[in-house]
């Protein structure tokens, strides 16, 4: 009865270190995770260049609050809030975007982990990427076309127009008659003009 009862206890004992280290991974998890203290963000603007000395990004107004309502705490969500604002602030307008950075010098942050501190997030406001390319590509389009459209008429001024053929001359082109003497002495050997005489 005894080596029952130890087992059991044993088996429970096991039960309950699994639960505790289930609970510890899920606290140190979520401890990794950044939380927000409330719904909103608390954002500083900057200028789109840097500028002076210093090559630092110059504040633009007071900071603001700005709603964020995803459950979620992402890069993408803080900038789609962050755009929101300023569209319905009537800040900025359409074909911008919102680039987070790191501080007033900088970088661009591409993950969440980057921003140094989530109760003060910088901001800038650029061209959107995707207008940027449009507007390049429409720009080397145009130079294509009128560089092919220059080297089109110079092929053509150079080489002349494909449809005029030059005029035939007959006496350059074509072989002149033969006599009728010549004729007979096709496929013979000619040695003089005599071989084409009587017989």
């Amino acid at each position: 009865m005894s080596g029952l009862w130890k087992k059991y206890e044993e088996k429970i004992k096991a039960k309950r270190n699994v639960n505790t280290k289930r609970k510890a991974e899920s606290k140190a998890e979520n401890a990794k995770k950044p939380r927000l203290r409330s719904d909103e963000l608390i954002v500083q603007c900057l200028l789109s260049a840097v500028e002076g000395k210093a090559q630092k990004y110059s504040r633009i107004g007071p900071r603001k609050f700005i709603q964020y309502k995803k459950s979620d705490l992402t890069l993408e969500g803080i900038k789609d809030a962050c755009l929101t604002y300023f569209q319905d602030k009537g800040y900025i307008s359409k074909g911008m975007e919102v680039d987070i950075l790191a501080g007033e010098h900088g970088p661009t942050c591409n993950s969440l982990h980057q921003i140094p501190d989530l109760k003060l997030i910088h901001v800038r406001i650029i061209p959107c990427v995707i207008e940027v390319e449009k507007s390049a590509t429409s720009v080397l389009d145009r130079k294509w076309a009128s560089t092919s459209l220059q080297s089109k008429d110079a092929f053509t001024k150079s080489a002349g127009s494909p449809t005029k053929k030059p005029p035939v001359k007959v006496g350059e082109t074509f072989s002149k008659s033969l006599s009728i003497s010549a004729m007979l002495g096709l496929g013979k050997v000619v040695k003089t003009p005599s071989d084409f005489g009587h017989h």
